[in-house]
């Protein structure tokens, strides 16, 4: 059981810590030249966030259970203070104290993500480490509204004569949406919901969708990277949304073998 949550605890910190150090680029760069305060708020957490990088490669396996606590509480409250300081842009943004092109939607979904990898790391070290039928249903209705986010971006990103993509982008974010509301039906059906059955069927179906977003976000990353096509999409932000499709892909898998293995 050590062994896992170590394992567990430095992988979590190793995918989520990259993303928080690039929230924080990218809101910086969303804000005009008159919100110098909340630009240099929002950069003093990317060395923040490269410093636990850089404390992760003294960790292995092989780290004592304890000292992954300690870091697992060290990174918990750097996470809770960028949480808060997106949540407070949410609130000016939203009192339209701040108008800068970051939008709400965005902010919020920034937020909801830090909020989840406090959580995480919270349950790892209470030796929450087995995925329950509960944790399913409630993962997957997170991990859908990301990628419906994701979609929604990606279509307001692209230049509006790239005419293919952005419905392309559309179809997703609504196949997404649907993915999501069913997902949350089974979560207001919880417990009786949580049978074997239904969530191998909640998985297979999200499986699909999710391969199909993943395979356009690398191709849409690809062509960024190659401007090959007209967007205001940052090359980072086209890989950064890949990788969390990927990281969905992960836990679905990580999932379907619990019900395997359960079963």
């Amino acid at each position: 059981m050590n062994g896992q949550f170590v394992a567990r605890s430095l992988d979590e910190i190793r995918f989520w810590s990259r993303i928080m150090k690039e929230h924080a680029l990218f809101l910086s760069l969303g804000f005009t030249a008159d919100d110098q305060q909340l630009i240099q708020e929002a950069r003093q957490f990317i060395p923040i966030f490269e410093r636990i990088e850089e404390q992760l490669s003294l960790y292995s396996l092989n780290t004592d259970p304890g000292q992954i606590m300690n870091f697992n509480n060290e990174v918990y409250q750097a996470v809770v203070n960028i949480w808060a300081y997106k949540r407070k842009v949410l609130g000016l943004t939203l009192r339209c104290e701040v108008r800068s092109n970051n939008y709400a939607l965005l902010i919020d979904h920034t937020s909801r993500e830090a909020a989840y990898f406090a959580k995480r790391l919270k349950e790892l070290n209470e030796g929450k480490l087995k995925p329950l039928p509960e944790a399913i249903i409630k993962e997957n209705v997170f991990f859908l509204k990301i990628m419906a986010d994701h979609s929604k971006f990606i279509g307001h990103l692209l230049d509006p004569s790239e005419r293919k993509l952005v419905e392309q982008a559309r179809e997703f974010s609504h196949d997404f949406d649907q993915l999501l509301f069913q997902a949350m039906d089974l979560e207001h059906m919880r417990p009786q919901s949580e049978t074997v059955p239904i969530l191998d069927q909640l998985l297979d179906q999200n499986r699909v969708s999710v391969v199909s977003l993943r395979d356009f976000k690398k191709t849409a990353r690809d062509l960024i990277e190659a401007c090959r096509i007209k967007s205001i999409i940052h090359p980072l932000l086209a890989d950064h949304v890949f990788r969390e499709a990927e990281r969905f892909l992960h836990i679905i898998d990580m999932f379907e073998a619990s019900l395997v293995a359960n079963g």
